[in-house]
C-alpha cells in the first residue's frame, strides 16, 4: 500500500536482481481493494534486468498488461558458471491477477477449474 513502501517496491526488487544475476517481474495491483478498503495499491508492476534496471514499468492507477524484451544473451556473463538463472517473483495472487486481466481482455470468458 502506499507509503513507505512504494519506495521500497523500486528499491528492493532490482536489489535482488543485482545480488542474485536475475531478472524479476513484479507486480502490484491499483485501487483499493474491497471489502476490505484498507488503503491504496499503488500499482507500478515492472520487469528489471540483472543490473537493477527498469525494462517496462506500469502506470500508478490503472489496471495494465505490461511486457518487456529480455535479452538473456547479454545478462549470460553475469551468472555463475555460464548458466543463466531467470526467477519471477510471485504469489498466491498471481492468477487473481491473470482472471482480472482475462476478464479485461476476454468478456465472459469461461475458466476450467484447477487446482
Amino acid at each position: 500500500m502506499a507509503g513507505l513502501s512504494e519506495y521500497l517496491w523500486k528499491l528492493e526488487q532490482p536489489a535482488h536482481a543485482v545480488a542474485n544475476a536475475y531478472f524479476v517481474g513484479a507486480i502490484n495491483r491499483v485501487g483499493r481493494e474491497q471489502p476490505w478498503d484498507v488503503g491504496e495499491f499503488y500499482g507500478q508492476s515492472y520487469f528489471c534486468d540483472p543490473r537493477g534496471q527498469f525494462l517496462a514499468t506500469g502506470s500508478r492507477d490503472r489496471t495494465e498488461l505490461i511486457t518487456a524484451e529480455l535479452n538473456l544473451a547479454a545478462a549470460e556473463h553475469l551468472a555463475p558458471g555460464g548458466k543463466l538463472y531467470m526467477y519471477f517473483q510471485t504469489d498466491y495472487r498471481f492468477v487473481n491477477h491473470l482472471f482480472q486481466l482475462l476478464d479485461e481482455v476476454i468478456p465472459n470468458h469461461i475458466i476450467p477449474a484447477y487446482g
